[in-house]
């Protein structure tokens, strides 16, 4: 399913809860996780991954983009929400793109140009693109990076002790 897990009530119950390169975009990850804690059933999961601190390092300055995420700050993340991380790993890769274009195609096409506007409707500053135009002609390779974690309710794991 791919509906707006916020508006279930805490009757529906799920094995499994998969947020997929979304839980950076929303409002509020923390609040988001402790909902999806609640529609899950007495084994059910909740899988998801959050860009890492490196996460188009070469490109984009720590203020210019918001969603990056340490393993330490994932892990408060996760605690926070009521979660036990069962596992977690760091995923890192190297992309090229024939060319800026392509790059920009790239960043709308999974929400951060959007997300550097704050979800508007606008575009870039033709300096802030200049900016980006410019590291991005700088660099070899583009950094990706994801933290993934795969996590339980923390009670019901404390009660199975």
């Amino acid at each position: 399913m791919n509906k707006d897990f916020m508006k279930y009530d805490s009757d529906s119950k799920f094995d499994i809860i998969i947020f997929s390169y979304v839980l950076h975009h929303m409002a509020d990850p923390i609040e988001s996780l402790r909902k999806a804690k609640n529609l899950l059933s007495s084994d059910g999961r909740i899988l998801f991954s959050v860009p890492g601190n490196n996460y188009l390092k070469e490109t984009f300055m720590d203020d210019e983009l918001n969603g990056r995420y340490s393993i330490e700050q994932t892990d408060e993340i996760v605690s926070e929400a009521g979660l036990y991380a069962m596992s977690a790993s760091r995923n890192n890769f190297l992309m090229t793109f024939n060319t800026y274009e392509m790059y920009l195609n790239y960043l709308k096409s999974i929400g951060t140009y959007q997300k550097i506007l704050n979800y508007s409707d606008e575009d870039w500053s033709l300096e802030f693109n200049d900016v980006v135009m410019k590291r991005f002609n700088d660099s070899k390779f583009i950094t990706g990076e994801y933290l993934t974690y795969n996590c339980v309710d923390k009670n019901k794991i404390l009660n199975r002790w």
